[in-house]
């Protein structure tokens, strides 16, 4: 596998880093971090891209998701 293929770009890989890197910082400095999460939820404000594409991802790793949507629009189609 290439960086391209695995983490999109250079910049991809380098976010991925930084993510373990605060992930072991959070897990040192904040013990009380739930070790197992039962039920993971997506918020964003309507619903319509983020929340959705986080829903789907982590659907692909096996967790118990939902997405949620603090607004619409109303009269606009859906994405």
């Amino acid at each position: 596998m290439t960086i391209h293929s695995k983490f999109g770009s250079k910049k991809g890989l380098l976010q991925y880093f930084l993510h373990l890197l605060r992930w072991r910082f959070y897990s040192i400095y904040y013990p009380n971090i739930p070790k197992n999460i039962q039920r993971v939820v997506f918020i964003c404000h309507g619903n319509i891209c983020r929340s959705a594409l986080a829903k789907v991802v982590a659907d692909k790793y096996s967790l118990n998701a939902e997405s949620y949507g603090l607004d619409t629009s109303k009269g606009k189609p859906a994405d």
